[in-house]
């Protein structure tokens, strides 16, 4: 395999524009060992060949937003591998460009198991242990783009706010309560105000009383396992971090 990927670095630095397009081809094939093969391919190009790959952002953004849909039905394993596709566009900064909405999209959609809806007249997957490691592999993408790129505000703030408070993500509220503190906390680094109008008047974003109230059912049996008690710890550190958005007088607690 590793004398594959030298090859394709060496094609890359001279036939770059005809390797993206051939393997953003073989990523729309329905059978999934060429789907894994193209999508391992482009991610080892992304981490290696990255000087070639500059002036194709856009191409890459545009070409991977079929595979990034919620409509594109497939197997978990490929799932898992366009999660690390989606960590190496963050650590190459891909998603700040135009389409990165859909890599946030499809990671927060993978953070919970599908709805019946969803899922009706489908195969359903019998791979616990890889669906598990899925949610793991999402929450620990999204805080990478949380803590490292420059436009996570852009694509984070206020977004996570429509879930926090839905009752099918409460199991991974840790995760987004993580994601939502990192924000906060870069902001206030960088010398910015936290900014709690613009978007704020969506409907689907979760106003500061019904956060609060979220926050709070997240420090409830704290002590009785780890999960629960990760999820309380990550639960008051957003509760702290958002406490001027509550009530001013919060932050003097």
């Amino acid at each position: 395999i590793s004398s594959y990927y030298a090859e394709s670095l060496f094609l890359a630095s001279r036939f770059a524009d005809k390797i993206v397009y051939y393997l953003l081809h073989k990523i729309q094939s329905v059978v999934d060992m060429q789907k894994l093969g193209a999508i391992n391919v482009l991610r080892h190009l992304l981490n290696s060949a990255g000087q070639y790959m500059e002036d194709k952002r856009s191409l890459l953004m545009m070409g991977l937003r079929k595979l990034l849909a919620p409509e594109n039905v497939t197997s978990t394993k490929v799932k898992r591998a366009i999660v690390q596709l989606c960590v190496a566009l963050s650590d190459h900064a891909y998603v700040d460009a135009e389409g990165g909405d859909h890599v946030i999209a499809f990671l927060v959609r993978n953070l919970v198991p599908p709805t019946e809806q969803e899922t009706q007249g489908r195969r359903v997957e019998t791979d616990v242990a890889g669906t598990n490691q899925l949610r793991t592999q999402c929450g620990q993408a999204l805080n990478t783009i949380a803590s490292t790129c420059v436009c996570a505000n852009k694509l984070l703030w206020p977004y996570l706010f429509e879930f926090i408070c839905m009752e099918r993500y409460f199991p991974v509220v840790g995760d987004l309560c993580k994601c939502l503190r990192t924000l906060v906390a870069r902001e206030l680094e960088a010398g910015r105000e936290l900014d709690f109008e613009t978007g704020f008047d969506n409907a689907r974003v979760a106003g500061n009383h019904a956060v609060l109230a979220r926050l709070f059912v997240c420090l409830c049996n704290a002590p009785l396992n780890g999960l629960l008690a990760r999820r309380a710890r990550e639960g008051f550190g957003l509760l702290r971090a958002l406490s001027s958005w509550f009530n001013p007088a919060m932050t003097e607690v």
